[in-house]
């Protein structure tokens, strides 16, 4: 798999310490997939140190990095967050010591790993240590410093010496850590003073921060306490996704991101979700009205879009259709838009070319949700894959290649409306989540317009730079 996803599960949803757990699952997988799509890029080659590397496979670098940035991340709020153990009694300091411990096990484990596997390619060290999308300049020094250190070696020595103290016999990460702690010992790891790694020490002389991501002192902790307190609430709420179904169309696009869901996990980009909207059964049917669009119809051999909806499905007012984890699913503007920021955006095309993306949509349902992301494919189809074949011909949506395989991740929606000339977009709406504040608000096209380059925890970092 060129992107590890996992069925669109919220993590909030279920009990905070379960969801922790099952996350910090999720993301080792992500982590094991990831080496492997780098093998298989041939990143990780080292047969021709020298070779300058064509476009493309600077590309899948930067995209793998990019991915291998966003787990660290999360596990970096869960670590954080249950790092309070001592502050908990009785059973609760087990629980919250295991996922410390756990969280700290994986992100050590892969790190180490991960550095072995590129040592001594010195194209990774160029690549990634530029800036890009959503990470700094020199954010792989930075990972570096923090992996390859006396101080982490240390820690580990110290918590693995008290995971019997405080060992919970059914933990679901016992099978994971166990593995984690034998890798990492394997790698030479928590032997007092000595180093991780043989260029351990180097790092250490030089003049690099202890953070290894651009995030300021108590981020994570603010991301951790986050996703705790605000449970399955979303930042959008009703009455506003009531002012946007005033504002949009049939055959609109929209764009999400929500925080805390596992299945953002490795999906490159702020927007991590995107779905056609099919309006309202009157909106449908008026469109179904329109001379091109009557004619093109009769040649399906229809009269009105409505025709093509599924009579259990009739019922919702706001009609959108999506691919979720579930599959192609018609879902309602109510449900699907909850979320904590969301964009629309209208292809600047003829009414012929919206009903006929409707349609087109509509035929896909019950197909079930590509984890391949395999764009050559019809069985199975990603959400941006939906929205992209619906238009094929229509709107020129232009496919990147990341690791072999052709993408169009929903970020790049909102990059291609602000580079594109012209864009094959016109702007509708943005609603921008603000955590401060517990809400989302309408903001401009100009602020949307940049909002492609933010990192995925932009509204936690935007909160606690407010509060601080």
């Amino acid at each position: 798999m060129i992107l590890m996803i996992c069925l669109a599960l919220q993590i909030t949803s279920m009990n905070p310490e379960h969801a922790s757990y099952e996350t910090v699952l999720v993301i080792r997988q992500g982590l094991q997939s990831t080496i492997a799509d780098a093998k298989q890029a041939g990143l990780f080659d080292k047969t021709d140190k020298n070779m300058v590397w064509p476009p493309q496979r600077r590309d899948d670098a930067r995209a793998i990095w990019g991915r291998w940035c966003d787990y660290y991340f999360a596990l970096d709020s869960i670590a954080a967050y249950y790092k309070r153990y001592d502050s908990e009694r009785g059973t609760n300091r087990s629980l919250y010591f295991d996922l410390h411990y756990g969280a700290f096990l994986t992100q050590y484990r892969f790190a180490l790993e991960f550095l072995s596997h590129i040592q001594d390619l010195g194209t990774f060290d160029v690549l990634l240590n530029e800036a890009q999308v959503g990470l700094p300049e020199r954010s792989l020094a930075r990972f570096k410093f923090r992996y390859l250190n006396v101080k982490i070696a240390s820690e580990f020595v110290a918590l693995d010496s008290m995971r019997q103290q405080y060992r919970i016999d059914d933990s679901p990460l016992t099978e994971s850590m166990e593995d984690d702690r034998r890798a990492v010992w394997s790698f030479g790891a928590g032997k007092g003073e000595l180093m991780t790694l043989a260029n351990g020490l180097k790092i250490l002389t030089q003049s690099a921060e202890d953070q290894w991501f651009p995030i300021q002192k108590g981020l994570a902790n603010a991301m951790g306490d986050t996703r705790v307190r605000r449970g399955h609430d979303f930042l959008i709420d009703e009455s506003q996704l009531l002012r946007c179904a005033d504002l949009m169309q049939p055959g609109d696009i929209m764009i999400q991101r929500r925080e805390w869901y596992m299945s953002n996990l490795g999906i490159p980009g702020y927007w991590t979700h995107a779905a056609l909207y099919l309006g309202t059964a009157e909106q449908r049917e008026q469109l179904s009205q329109q001379p091109e669009v009557m004619n093109h119809l009769g040649r399906l051999g229809i009269t009105n879009l409505n025709q093509l909806i599924p009579k259990g499905d009739s019922t919702f007012k706001y009609a959108v259709v999506e691919a979720i984890g579930e599959g192609v699913s018609l879902t309602d503007l109510m449900t699907s838009g909850a979320a904590d920021s969301m964009a629309v955006l209208r292809p600047t095309c003829s009414d012929r070319a919206r009903a006929d993306a409707i349609a087109r949509a509509l035929t896909y349902l019950g197909r079930p949700y590509d984890y391949r992301f395999d764009f050559d494919s019809d069985t199975a189809l990603v959400c941006s894959e939906l929205v992209f074949k619906a238009y094929q011909g229509y709107v020129s949506l232009e496919l990147e290649f990341v690791a072999g395989k052709k993408l169009l991740p929903p970020n790049n929606l909102a990059r291609i409306h602000q580079n594109q000339s012209p864009s094959p977009f016109s702007f509708v709406l943005f609603l921008d989540g603000d955590e401060s504040r517990g809400t989302a608000t309408f903001e401009s096209e100009e602020t949307f317009s940049e909002s492609w380059k933010r990192p995925k925890w932009h509204i936690v970092s935007k909160a606690f730079i407010q509060a601080d």
